[in-house]
């Protein structure tokens, strides 16, 4: 086992291709930290499609729990069980980094789970918005966003990653038991109920506010039309990133996956020549 690295998930569906949003991650994450370990996990489809050189470790699940539904939140759980490291920081696959971020692991290490609290908008603020989080409230909730978690191997992490896992095979009669609850059984929410349970203190870090992420989400931005990347002006270079000319110092969870690709596919051409 090694000591510390980067894993995501990735499944692809019939909309997105998320192992290769993946791939642009992990390009982002060796840009800016050459020796930086990751870890894609797939399933066995996803593992066929994958350019083997560029991960350090490519895992597949050797149970697909979601392999007949379009959203595969079902498997989220087996990042806890499948990481190949003591630590390990698990991303959601449109997330990039956009600088070196190794101190991270220095604040991080003290804590046996940190999930990211709320997020910010693209001038780095914290977001105030609750359009996305309603129901978070009603249910008084931690703000808790799963894209962006570190864990390490102990206890307090084999206890929540079975109790996510738990929480998503029982989520129809759980949620009959909450206020005004009509999720289906995101990530996020299922992670804002076991930190909930196991206790919110033991699973946030409240006076890390560095370890967060800019949401390209509308209404965080103060955007009313869904898709924002054709409302900024977003500038990829080299793996960093400036928006409506704010340079972007905290990871950019881009939502629209297509910008994720079309940019993949941009890098790959620009590489080509």
């Amino acid at each position: 086992m090694s000591d510390r690295g980067f894993v995501c998930l990735a499944q692809n569906n019939s909309s997105t291709d998320y192992v290769r949003l993946a791939k642009l991650q992990c390009m982002s994450i060796k840009h800016h930290m050459p020796d930086a370990s990751y870890t894609l996990i797939t399933d066995t489809a996803g593992a066929t499609t994958v350019d083997h050189s560029l991960f350090d470790h490519v895992i597949v699940m050797p149970v697909d729990w979601a392999k007949d539904q379009e959203w595969k939140q079902k498997n989220d759980w087996q990042v806890g069980v499948l990481s190949p490291y003591r630590q390990t920081i698990k991303l959601e696959a449109d997330i990039l980094i956009t600088r070196n971020i190794d101190h991270w692991w220095r604040m991080l290490e003290h804590q046996d789970i940190v999930l990211s609290l709320g997020c910010r908008d693209y001038f780095g603020q914290p977001a105030t918005s609750r359009n996305y989080r309603y129901q978070f409230d009603a249910n008084n909730l931690p703000d808790v966003y799963s894209g962006l978690m570190y864990f390490r191997r102990s206890q307090t992490s084999s206890n929540f990653f079975a109790l996510v896992k738990q929480l998503f095979w029982t989520w129809d009669e759980v949620k009959k038991e909450m206020i005004k609850c009509s999720d289906p059984g995101s990530n996020d929410m299922i992670y804002a109920c076991a930190a909930a349970i196991l206790g919110t203190h033991l699973i946030t870090l409240p006076a890390a506010d560095f370890f967060n992420f800019v949401h390209l989400k509308p209404a965080i931005n103060g955007l009313s039309k869904e898709l924002v990347t054709d409302q900024l002006n977003i500038e990829f270079n080299n793996f960093e990133i400036r928006i409506n000319a704010q340079a972007q110092h905290f990871p950019v969870h881009y939502y629209d996956k297509h910008w994720g690709l079309e940019t993949l596919e941009q890098y790959e051409h620009t590489s080509r020549l």
